[in-house]
């Protein structure tokens, strides 16, 4: 692998790691609310995974909320840029795509 001059790095632990979170000159959180997260979450693991409803509330409230609050949340405050990620539609995807442009220019 040759070095380029813009790499783009994703993950939802990317920003955990002090290490890789060091390697970094710029940096995008993509945000979405806890009620977004949790119904995407409902379809997905429904759909895809057969877990029900109730399964589903029980693991995003005991488990994956917690884990985001202390985890993930935090560097939404140390990010160069916040992206908002709560609607369904990709209207929003060419924001984001203009966003990337700006960037490696």
């Amino acid at each position: 692998v040759f070095p380029k001059p813009v790499v783009l790095v994703e993950g939802i632990l990317i920003f955990a790691h002090p290490s890789l979170r060091e390697l970094f000159t710029t940096t995008i959180f993509i945000d979405a609310e806890d009620d977004t997260r949790l119904r995407r979450r409902m379809a997905r693991d429904i759909q895809t995974r057969g877990r029900n409803l109730e399964e589903v509330k029980h693991r995003f409230e005991d488990t994956i909320l917690p884990m985001h609050n202390t985890h993930i949340q935090p560097h939404k405050e140390t990010s160069d840029y916040i992206f908002d990620n709560n609607k369904d539609d990709l209207s929003r995807l060419g924001s984001f795509c203009n966003l990337v442009d700006k960037l490696i220019q």
